[in-house]
């Protein structure tokens, strides 16, 4: 979008972008790399989560689905496409099957 500053009698119009972090997003080893991309729930079993991984743009990265009875996920690294995405900090949610949030 775009913002108007008036400062000094002057106006100006400048082009703005804003990130906007999923809601229950939880950030992960930061900075995640292939040995420690390993995502914990408490410690506590869930019976189904549906996991999204998000960059710090808020672009989904990876989607992990149907993960039955696990405390421990491991994540490979690679985006949705099969590509390895670049070492930093991701963002995940985890959702129940009901659709609720078990991480926030």
């Amino acid at each position: 979008g775009t913002v108007t500053v008036t400062s000094n009698g002057g106006t100006k119009t400048v082009e703005v972008s804003v990130t906007v972090i999923p809601t229950g997003a939880v950030p992960f080893p930061n900075p995640v790399s292939l040995s420690d991309s390993i995502l914990t729930f408490w410690g506590t079993s869930i019976p189904y989560a549906e996991i999204r991984i998000y960059g710090l743009a808020g672009e989904l990265v990876k989607t992990l689905d149907e993960i039955y009875g696990a405390s421990k996920v491991s994540w490979d690294g690679r985006n949705d496409q099969g590509n390895r995405v670049a070492r930093g900090t991701y963002f995940y949610t985890a959702k129940d099957f009901k659709g609720k949030f078990v991480v926030k």
